[in-house]
């Protein structure tokens, strides 16, 4: 918890897993209770004294033009053109987020940020999606699954909020300074979502194959790119 209280705020939110450690695990439900109300005291402590030591805006860090107060007045006295920026990012972003999340390559200008080639993030998706889907868990797990997609909405609309109120024109719909590594937690709790909430099917072996051929495959379209810079 107090690892996860460092992290970005926008994260905090899956510290309520804790609530899915069962009542086998203690002496008792207080002890439960009073567990789950520590670790999440810590967690939040932690995570709002690091806000409160250092308040980062990357709109004014980036010289985006962001301004909090401003994007705050325009989302709530245009609900619908907010609305309709989140569905853009969703609609019309979304495979981008997924490529840049999976495949990117570096952080710099080019040649030292590029991609790897589109069968490779299709196909790591897919195999994703297969494995959660065919590793199930025998029994009903409602609240787990319950738990992990609230999780993963919460987080990502946190994500996207953050970054419409402090980075980019204040007037704009737009959500601009996405990176799809910021959905990495929102990911790995739809997928354990998705895991939980099927019975267990053979084949998880082969769609695990799949996404392990599919990470050595862009390992190895990464370090030939690298090579061909070096020499």
């Amino acid at each position: 918890m107090v690892l996860t209280g460092t992290t970005k705020i926008t994260y905090v939110p899956i510290s309520f897993l804790v609530f899915l450690v069962p009542v086998r695990c203690f002496s008792g439900r207080r002890s439960r209770l009073v567990f789950i109300c520590s670790a999440l005291a810590m967690c939040w402590a932690v995570a709002l004294s690091w806000i409160v030591h250092y308040d980062f805006n990357p709109g004014l860090y980036w010289r985006q033009g962001g301004d909090p107060k401003a994007a705050l007045a325009f989302v709530l006295g245009h609900p619908l053109s907010t609305l309709n920026g989140f569905w853009q990012m969703v609609y019309r972003a979304g495979w981008y987020l997924w490529t840049d999340m999976d495949v990117r390559f570096g952080g710099h200008a080019a040649p030292f940020h590029y991609f790897a080639p589109f069968p490779l993030p299709a196909l790591e998706a897919m195999g994703l999606i297969g494995l959660a889907l065919l590793s199930g868990v025998k029994g009903r797990h409602r609240r787990i699954v319950l738990a992990c997609a609230m999780g993963c909405l919460t987080v990502t609309v946190l994500v996207a909020a953050a970054f419409r109120l402090t980075y980019g024109p204040p007037d704009s719909s737009t959500i601009f300074g996405l990176q799809g590594r910021y959905f990495v937690p929102a990911t790995l709790l739809g997928l354990l979502a998705l895991a939980y909430a099927v019975p267990p099917i053979r084949g998880a072996r082969l769609a695990a194959a799949l996404v392990l051929c599919t990470h050595a495959a862009g390992a190895a379209y990464g370090i030939n790119h690298y090579l061909q810079l070096w020499r």
